[in-house]
């Protein structure tokens, strides 16, 4: 008979200490086995769609997306995956959140190693696991129902005969919380594991529509908190246009563009009277540590880099009122993403041309031991001559992979580092990135470039990550009417496609040099047609 594979556990715990001592103790069991640790809840979502494991150990207070909506962004993704949700304290409020998660065990963070894997069996077998702690506290509310115990939490019980449970559903609640895995009181209640399974969901399912029904009742709404922030509800800093004064060197004229982290305004040096650009974060990011870290770094890193296409920043100064800003060269461009709305997509010669420029800024960034990470056309800047002229812009989530080994997160304000209609299979996992993961975001853009069809369209951006790590990007629009590309510059694409970094293009010099031949040889071709062609 067949070795019967371990059960994989993905753990989502921001506490270093904490995660070291959930490994420890679950790989004590040979049935078990972690394939994956973050400590976030957006890494959770993308690391358990890239490794699905079969039970992930869920904290509820992980920053950047709460343990919550993580959990219920990957049951949409991976029903079968099965999540025990953790909870700091047995607080009844906590506890309800638990259960409104949907999860399929709760535990407090407490539990002993036994329960543990005893909750983690409870699961995989297609039950609802409750450690003895939450059992307890639970059978003090039902047997209490007192609403004076639960002002300080917000959710109590409301005493009716809807909400009372069986003396079968007490009976389980109490070996629970004395500590009987499901196997025991099946045992003990002569009944089968599916039967106690489906009464402990059915007690969970009683309780927390009676927490429910009492909130309706009150006028109140059982919200849990989401760190995620709305970013259309999000005040943006509002400076009138013309001469607003930035120090006692710039003034401000007017808005260039937006994003998620901060503003880009059109100014000029005062006492020079030079034409400059201006970014500022957003006010209600001044006071994040390390979102004004991000923001300076990216001010360091391009004022240490020189080129003709890259966007210069030659200064770097916070406000009177503690807002940082950087200071760089003003180009009267546009994005590549509008000059696709204002001309469509691009012919070969233009778009070649575009790209090699494009390639040659980023070879001087990755010699300089720089990954940019969100390779996008936001972020190519396109001057308005014929023979477009090129700047690569927004440095913000640029790392130095030998100094720095920072895994893909979220932010407070829900943007994420790195697009994802461009980002790198590596990239949507976490993984340490280097110069290739640039070179699959430009095959993306190229290729939408190109053909005017995104690489991937998916529904979300979960979606969209399943796609760049899954799926291989069609052929069939660079076969549609009006789009004729050399099958040269197709296969150029498809190599910084390839899912396996090693398979692309190992620089952008190398990338650049297949470009130069395709160039050559059009040049070459039309050359001897005009040759051919005189009488």
């Amino acid at each position: 008979m067949p070795e019967q594979s371990p059960i994989t556990i993905l753990i989502a715990e921001d506490q270093a200490i904490t995660r070291f001592g959930l490994k420890c103790s679950l790989e004590s069991y040979p049935d078990l086995k972690v394939i994956s640790e973050c400590d976030d809840g957006a890494s959770a979502i993308l690391q358990a769609l890239a490794v699905k494991p079969d039970v992930i150990l869920m904290d509820i207070g992980l920053p950047t997306i709460d343990g919550i909506r993580a959990s219920k962004e990957i049951k949409e993704v991976l029903p079968s995956t099965h999540i025990i949700m953790f909870t700091a304290s047995d607080d009844n409020k906590h506890i309800f959140e638990a259960l409104e998660a949907g999860a399929d065990g709760y535990c407090l963070k407490t539990v002993a190693g036994e329960h543990l894997y005893a909750a983690i069996k409870a699961v995989t077998s297609g039950a609802t696991w409750l450690d003895p702690g939450i059992a307890h506290r639970l059978l003090k509310v039902q047997n209490n129902r007192s609403i004076t115990e639960f002002k300080s939490t917000s959710l109590p019980l409301k005493s009716s005969k809807d909400s009372a449970l069986s003396e079968e559903q007490l009976a389980i609640l109490k070996m629970l919380s004395a500590g009987c895995s499901l196997e025991t009181i099946a045992n003990r209640t002569s009944s089968s594991l599916d039967n106690v399974g489906d009464l402990v969901q059915g007690t969970l399912d009683l309780l927390l529509t009676a927490a429910k029904q009492e909130l309706n009742d009150k006028g109140e709404t059982p919200i849990i908190p989401n760190k995620v922030i709305d970013l259309e509800k999000r005040g943006i800093k509002n400076y009138q246009n013309g001469r607003t004064p930035l120090g006692d060197r710039y003034e401000i004229d007017g808005v260039l563009g937006r994003g998620g982290m901060g503003i880009v305004y059109k100014g000029k040096h005062v006492l020079m009277n030079r034409p400059v650009a201006i970014k500022m974060l957003h006010p209600e990011h001044a006071d994040d540590d390390s979102i004004v870290a991000r923001f300076q770094s990216e001010a360091q890193t391009l004022s240490q880099l020189s080129h003709p296409n890259l966007v210069s920043v030659f200064d770097f100064g916070i406000t009177a009122n503690n807002e940082p800003y950087m200071i760089m060269d003003f180009h009267s461009g546009h994005s590549l993403e509008s000059y696709l709305v204002a001309n469509g997509i691009l012919n070969t010669e233009t778009g070649i041309d575009i790209f090699k420029q494009v390639l040659r800024g980023l070879s001087v960034v990755h010699k300089a031991g720089i990954v940019h990470r969100d390779i996008k056309p936001g972020n190519i800047i396109v001057s308005r001559d014929k023979m477009p002229k090129v700047k690569i812009v927004d440095f913000g989530i640029a790392k130095n992979p030998s100094t720095e080994k920072e895994r893909l997160k979220i932010t407070n304000t829900g943007e994420v580092m790195g697009t994802p209609r461009y980002m790198s299979p590596e990239q949507c996992t976490g993984k340490e990135l280097d110069a290739r993961s640039d070179i699959y975001a430009l095959g993306c853009v190229m290729y939408e470039c190109f053909t005017g069809k995104p690489t991937f369209d998916g529904d979300s951006f979960y979606d969209m990550v399943r796609l760049h790590l899954n799926e291989t990007p069609s052929r069939l629009p660079f076969f549609q009417p009006g789009v004729n590309h050399p099958k040269e510059l197709v296969e150029i694409i498809f190599k910084a496609l390839n899912k396996n970094p090693d398979d692309r293009y190992q620089s952008a010099e190398e990338m650049l040099d297949a470009m130069n031949k395709i160039q050559e040889a059009a040049t070459n071709s039309r050359v001897t047609d005009s040759i051919q062609e005189r009488p």
